[in-house]
């Protein structure tokens, strides 16, 4: 099942830092989602009726009866189907290089359709530079 048709859709901003490239980021989030996902608590499984037979002590004998009773499918069992999120659509609306720090925008699902809107929107950006200023061959003192 993909998380999409569970109703997970929409953007968020998480922070990049320094010295990670942003698929590592954009990969990491993913995972975890997953992971934290398929933690969820499963509903029970369901039940299929059975006519399970037995045989009793009757008046020409022993006699064949068939009991009703419910057992689970395994075709829920965790072990059986695996996890319930495989995949999850996470985009970027932008991309931050290597060395720069920041908050990364990433989108789920449905929402990665929203990153032109919020483009277009102009809303305002900062952007912080650090200088250091190296002199060679000159004491500190």
């Amino acid at each position: 099942m993909r998380a999409a048709k569970a109703g997970l859709h929409g953007l968020f901003a998480v922070y990049k830092p320094a010295g990670v490239s942003w698929k590592v980021v954009r990969r990491t989030v993913e995972t975890k989602l997953l992971g934290e996902l398929n933690s969820l608590e499963r509903p029970p499984p369901r039940q299929h009726v059975r006519f399970l037979p037995s045989t009793v002590e009757g008046k020409d004998g022993k006699e064949v009866t068939l009991t009703v009773t419910q057992v689970p499918t395994l075709v829920d069992h965790p072990l059986v189907s695996g996890p319930v999120f495989t995949h999850l659509k996470v985009g970027t609306g932008h991309r931050l290089d290597t060395q720069s720090s920041g908050v990364l925008v990433l989108g789920l699902g449905r929402g990665n359709k929203l990153f032109e809107d919020v483009y277009n929107a102009h809303l305002s950006r900062t952007i912080t530079i650090q200088l250091r200023a190296c002199l060679a061959g000159k004491s500190h003192g």
